[in-house]
């Protein structure tokens, strides 16, 4: 079995002929190349190389900014915070947060809601609208694997919209729905579940009374 060292993969995806590749994947391969070769152009010319599909340094000081200035010094709400980023975005770092995402990701943590903060119940009405966005990337009604649901983070983001949706409430502020997909999805598979004990219960029940 041939293995090649992880620092040199890249390198090695580099020299790949795109000929000799599976039609499917040719173009990805020629624009990776392509995008090795700018790298290693402005590496050896400017000193360094930027991905300019992830924020940059001053990107990442204001997702930093938006996550002091709502926590407010608790320590706990950081790292609540910071994994529901990464959870929201499915990526390990806040650094590799795709640019065409910062606006959405400040919004995110704008309008999170987290245990123990104050919600004002009468407050003028603000200017910005609360955003009720949380796509799914699989149909609405597809119902989640049950491991999913039994270690208890599969509801966050159902959770998260009904915080969202009680402070609106509460303080009057105006709400814009942009997308219910994964509460949905995720409220349709407790709606299963609910629906698999209660006629596991009757089934027990039934063969109960006839002993």
């Amino acid at each position: 079995m041939l293995c090649v060292p992880i620092r040199k993969l890249n390198g090695w995806l580099f020299g790949v002929n795109p000929t000799k590749v599976h039609e499917d994947i040719r173009e990805t391969v020629v624009k990776y190349q392509e995008e090795c070769f700018q790298v290693l152009h402005d590496y050896w010319t400017k000193g360094i190389a930027i991905n300019d599909r992830l924020i940059n340094t001053s990107e990442q000081l204001k997702i930093r900014q938006a996550v002091a200035a709502k926590v407010q010094g608790v320590q706990r709400h950081y790292s609540t915070l910071y994994s529901r980023l990464y959870r929201r975005f499915d990526i390990a770092s806040y650094k590799d947060l795709p640019v065409e995402r910062l606006g959405e990701a400040l919004d995110m943590i704008d309008n999170a809601v987290l245990s123990g903060e104050y919600i004002p119940k009468a407050e003028p009405l603000p200017t910005k609208a609360i955003s009720i966005n949380f796509p799914s990337e699989q149909s609405p009604y597809q119902i989640l694997p049950l491991n999913d649901m039994l270690n208890c983070g599969w509801i966050i983001q159902l959770s998260e919209m009904m915080g969202l949706l009680t402070k609106a409430a509460e303080s009057g502020t105006p709400v814009i729905i942009k997308s219910v997909g994964r509460p949905l999805q995720e409220l349709k598979s407790l709606q299963h579940l609910v629906e698999m004990q209660h006629h596991t219960l009757s089934e027990f029940k039934r063969l109960s009374a006839r002993h």
